[in-house]
């Protein structure tokens, strides 16, 4: 599941789909968008992580932590030092890693 939904990650940053950062996510959680889904490091603190959890609740937004990548391996894979967490815009993207989530979950 990991290595699918972090290729889905490289692909939506080439086509500049990706939201990270504190005032991104932010903005991101209060969206219209339909489908979100914020992808999270297995590194990231808890602090942070309930946060988020705080943040999307009563909202229909997933939360996926990644179990294979940390920080370090997630930036590195879009080009960046470190990523905690991150949302993707693009609807289809969005939908195509719950898609994959939800199977794997099985």
């Amino acid at each position: 599941m990991d290595e699918k939904i972090l290729k889905l990650i490289q692909i939506a940053k080439k086509g500049n789909f990706l939201v990270f950062g504190k005032e991104g996510m932010r903005k991101y959680i209060i969206s219209k968008q339909i489908y979100k889904v914020i992808i999270v490091a297995n590194n990231i603190s808890e602090k942070i992580y309930r946060d988020y959890l705080c943040r999307t609740e009563n909202k229909s937004i997933e939360i996926l932590k990644l179990k294979k990548y940390n920080k370090k391996e997630i930036g590195k894979a879009i080009g960046l030092n470190e990523i905690a967490a991150l949302g993707i815009i693009d609807v289809n993207i969005a939908k195509e890693v719950l898609k994959i989530a939800k199977t794997t979950r099985r």
